[in-house]
């Protein structure tokens, strides 16, 4: 299988249909192109394309407008190549990160290529604002933007996690923080050389970016978010690395001085690969099997419910409680509109349906979905869009 020098698997090239996200049939298998994967299977089948009445429905109109609520919009990116994170701090200034190193811009206008000196796949994006960006990859290769010089961001290399054997191959999934001297990085388990403990969540503290590392929560992480220090959710494995996982802290410390946390039953045998809450009371979270689950601080477990799909969900945001969005597997994008969920429509270039992995949005009718070897956009609801009733 190939890598992108993390050792770790590649997700499949998903180039879509030009098909709507209709949800159907169970997750489907990864192949060995793009993006690292946590299971490493294979990608979906190649579709006939615009075939049939329903896909020449889906299809944009022969004039190139798109009529469907989610709409792919041009970009400098190689489509052998996919996206594994969008964030933006407002609707001029959104990233976009994956494969090989890729790392592309919004400017309110178009996307443009932009680079952080590394080939390998970066994960994850996030920042307090547009002046401070932070980028991950792995235990040593993280990068943060800390402003701009004609015209161009400025990136550098913050101070590796660890540097240590057990460190080599693992990645880094997530990122999150309450203020740019408060940063919290989340992925596989590792130890550093001098302990032997296995962390998968570490916490930086120090403006300049220069502080070391510190380790924080012993669990494999696949997303954070809180709506502040004392309100803060992780999941993704278990402490075994095997496994589903939840947790949430309110602020308290244990006596080493760490971060308290508090285990969520996930009510689920699937892995949950993203969180997001419009605050305390109100935090989703998705993952495998079309799971959707839906929580608050001081809740024992999530509850669960009721999907519209299988397919595996890897991204979730939303601008309220009542406007979430959810993307995944085969081209699957959900909405949440504070009743149910249901699918959203697409439309996609010819060829396989692609996985998606992030969404981020500056507000309801401005959302952003990154994937497989492209970039959607959502608008608003489109009149003659199938489903654009709800």
């Amino acid at each position: 299988m190939a890598t992108l020098g993390l050792g770790a698997p590649v997700l499949a090239l998903a180039v879509a249909s030009c098909a709507d996200s209709e949800v159907e049939g169970a997750a489907p298998a990864n192949d060995s192109r793009t993006i690292p994967s946590a299971d490493g299977d294979a990608g979906p089948d190649v579709s006939d394309g615009c075939a049939g009445d329903a896909d020449v429905d889906a299809c944009p109109n022969r004039d190139g407008a798109c009529e469907h609520e989610w709409c792919p919009v041009t970009t400098p990116l190689d489509p052998d190549l996919g996206l594994a994170s969008v964030w933006g701090s407002g609707p001029s200034d959104v990233w976009a990160v994956g494969a090989a190193g890729s790392v592309l811009h919004w400017d309110g206008t178009a996307w443009t290529a932009a680079s952080v000196g590394t080939s390998q796949a970066l994960y994850a994006v996030w920042g307090t604002g547009p002046n401070d960006v932070w980028i991950a990859s792995s235990p040593g290769v993280i990068f943060r933007k800390a402003g701009d010089a004609s015209g161009a961001a400025q990136w550098s290399s913050t101070p590796a996690i660890v540097e240590a054997p057990g460190a080599r191959g693992k990645v880094l999934r997530a990122l999150w923080g309450t203020s740019p001297s408060d940063v919290w990085v989340g992925g596989d388990l590792f130890a550093s050389a001098q302990s032997s403990t296995r962390w998968g969540l570490w916490r930086s503290g120090a403006d300049d970016g220069a502080a070391p590392w510190t380790g924080i929560a012993p669990r494999a992480v696949s997303a954070i978010w809180g709506s502040g220090p004392n309100d803060v959710w992780i999941v993704g494995g278990a402490s075994g690395d095997a496994g589903p996982s939840s947790a949430h802290t309110n602020g308290a410390l244990t006596e080493s001085g760490l971060p308290a946390w508090s285990a969520v039953d996930t009510q689920s045998t699937g892995t949950l690969h993203a969180v997001w809450g419009s605050g305390p009371s109100d935090v989703w979270a998705v993952g495998d099997f079309g799971t959707i689950r839906h929580g608050g601080a001081g809740r024992p477990r999530w509850s669960v419910v009721a999907s519209p799909t299988t397919k595996a969900l890897r991204g979730v945001w939303g601008s309220a409680p009542d406007d979430v969005w959810a993307v995944g597997d085969d081209g699957t994008l959900l909405h949440y509109d504070g009743v149910a969920w249901e699918a959203s429509t697409a439309a996609f270039p010819s060829g396989i349906r692609p996985r998606l992995f992030g969404v981020w949005g500056s507000g309801p009718s401005d959302v952003w979905a990154v994937g497989d070897g492209l970039v959607l956009h959502y608008s608003g609801p489109k009149a003659r869009a199938r489903g654009a009733g709800r």
